[in-house]
């Protein structure tokens, strides 16, 4: 039997996904190609429907033909509005919700949607890279938070922007934590995705449908489980609480930095430290910091304090998001002396890293092993167990 030919198959498996309601997966779009192309493998149909500019893949075997699952989809901008024609600066899920073929095929066919904006007027509204040009009213429109851009007809290239009123906290909070779990269950952990092919993902996936969040994927996509600077990050690793310490190293905008409350007090910790066969069993107290933690294990080790250090409370080496530097580094805050245990109260079970020595690299793993609501210690941490032998700083 010869192989399919791979255009014909690439344009049937189209045709096919095209005709369905909604995602369908590879078993279920071979079951519809003409006879002579059933015998392609569903990783042949795979492929092909990757290769395609308007098709996407929103879970293992699972696609998606957008300019069907685009109609009825809206997307947050954030306002105002500018008056007259310029530069307007499109957030990347609204990019692709206008050109879902890509900026450079949209830009090299000439391809203009028609918006019909909050006063009734169809404007063009041309691709520009990461901005948009088009024709607006002699003053800026306004709007209480922000606007939603609306698919109304992905083939006619038809849109319409109108106000967003804004919503009650509780519903926009279950809002955007239904966003959080899609896009975890589209995306494969610590593997970094391009900010346009993850709105791809959630617009051929349903994400913006119905009752989408008023933020932006760039605001969603820089908060726990997720990390964002130049791609998108899925990280289970991550917790709201160090959402909550290190909010302003995600933000594109600078902010002032003021050190969140601690979220647990009159608590202790167990701790177990292990650098190779070398391990001790620690206990500290809710209002002791990071850099008491450090202090202790110097004194244990009987080591010299003439180096860099820094915690790592995600586990990972260099992690820059979790990371908390000692006071001597520089100006990347919060500090080892500011950041309590009480203040991302880890759970039994939870790993981070002390590094200390950036030249020797000494990687203490340590692990909480207990926690319990009431403390007896007199403000310093103890070390009630050391086993194993000590490593040597030099030599």
């Amino acid at each position: 039997m010869p192989k399919p030919h791979a255009d014909d198959l690439a344009t049937a498996a189209v045709l096919v996904l095209a005709a369905m309601p909604g995602p369908a997966g590879t078993a279920a779009i071979k079951a519809l190609l003409p006879e002579p192309l059933r015998d392609a493998t569903e990783a042949q149909i795979g492929a092909a429907l990757r290769a395609h500019p308007l098709c996407v893949s929103v879970a293992r075997g699972l696609y998606a033909y957008l300019p069907r699952a685009l109609d009825g989809s809206r997307t947050y901008l954030p306002g105002p509005l500018p008056a007259g024609r310029g530069i307007v600066v499109l957030p990347d899920e609204a990019l692709v919700l206008l050109w879902p073929e890509g900026l450079r095929r949209a830009k090299s066919a000439q391809l203009a949607a028609q918006v019909r904006l909050p006063d009734g007027r169809q404007v063009p509204w041309r691709p520009e890279r990461v901005s948009a040009t088009f024709a607006l009213s002699p003053e800026p429109i306004s709007g209480r938070a922000g606007f939603w851009l609306t698919c109304v007809d992905a083939a006619a290239r038809r849109f319409a922007i109108e106000p967003c009123p804004p919503p009650a906290p509780e519903l926009e909070a279950l809002r955007e934590q239904r966003w959080r779990e899609l896009a975890a269950s589209l995306m494969r952990p610590l593997q970094p995705y391009a900010p346009d092919l993850l709105a791809r993902k959630l617009l051929g996936a349903g994400a913006y449908r119905e009752d989408p969040p008023c933020a932006t994927m760039a605001d969603l996509a820089a908060r726990p489980p997720f990390d964002r600077k130049y791609a998108v990050t899925y990280r289970p690793d991550l917790t709201a609480v160090m959402w909550r310490l290190f909010r302003h190293r995600s933000s594109m905008l600078p902010e002032p930095f003021t050190l969140p409350s601690p979220f647990a007090r009159g608590t202790i910790y167990r701790l177990q430290v292990r650098l190779g066969r070398w391990q001790a069993d620690l206990t500290v107290e809710a209002g002791q910091t990071l850099e008491d933690l450090h202090l202790l294990l110097q004194e244990v080790l009987d080591w010299d304090r003439d180096h860099l250090y820094a915690f790592y409370l995600s586990g990972r080496r260099f992690d820059q998001l979790t990371e908390v530097a000692c006071p001597m580094a520089g100006d990347a805050l919060p500090t080892t002396d500011q950041v309590t245990f009480g203040h991302f109260d880890p759970a039994p079970g939870h790993r981070f890293l002390y590094l200390f020595d950036f030249g020797d690299e000494w990687r203490f793993e340590i692990t909480v092993t207990g926690r319990a609501p009431t403390s007896d210690l007199a403000g310093e941490p103890l070390c009630s167990a050391v086993s194993g032998p000590p490593p040597r700083q030099y030599g």
